[in-house]
């Protein structure tokens, strides 16, 4: 599932639509100033029900990082507040948490970066959701943000966010039905 970056609104916390590389333009978040970006995910008809969702970031800079320890390649910390619903008027949003995800830097300019988070498990922590209740047709609600100022946040050059991902277990085919029972 690809997941297009969206801007809610305009104000402070807004990465700036900043040239990555030639004519081209990603979203920078900032070192002085909590930058965010929001997601929607629809879960597809080709969902395998109970099986773990994982997220990946995508990203890179466009400079040498020294933010780390003796000069060497800082640390990102990438934060998602998450929340998840069921489709077809099976339950409300549920509250969202956060989880984080910190990468050290390549340390060369436009490196593909892709850290990843597990999403959900059939045993979840209070930073997951329960694959048991991802469903097809279930919406993932997301805001994704990066805070420079957090202690283990120590780039310090511009990370380029280029979209968010979700794996998942696929059937390869599409369900019968359209609403649930959607197997049946």
């Amino acid at each position: 599932m690809l997941g297009p970056a969206t801007i809610r609104g305009v104000g402070p916390n807004d990465p700036t639509l900043t040239v990555y590389r030639g004519n081209l333009r990603e979203f920078a978040f900032a070192n002085n100033a909590v930058n965010a970006l929001y997601f929607q995910f629809h879960i597809p008809h080709d969902y395998v029900p109970g099986s773990d969702l994982y997220l990946h970031v995508h990203w890179s800079q466009i400079a040498a990082d020294t933010g780390g320890a003796g000069g060497t390649p800082g640390d990102v910390k990438w934060s998602v507040d998450v929340s998840y619903s069921k489709g077809h008027s099976q339950e409300v949003f549920n509250n969202p948490f956060t989880t984080s995800i910190i990468q050290t830097s390549s340390g060369i300019p436009y490196m593909h970066m892709l850290p990843e988070i597990q999403l959900s498990s059939s045993t979840p922590t209070a930073i997951q959701l329960d694959s048991s209740n991802i469903e097809v047709d279930g919406l993932l609600l997301m805001r994704l943000f990066r805070d420079p100022a957090d202690p283990q946040d120590t780039l310090n050059q511009l990370p380029f966010l280029h979209f968010m991902d979700i794996h998942y277990q696929s059937t390869n085919l599409a369900t019968k039905q359209k609403a649930p029972d959607f197997y049946v």
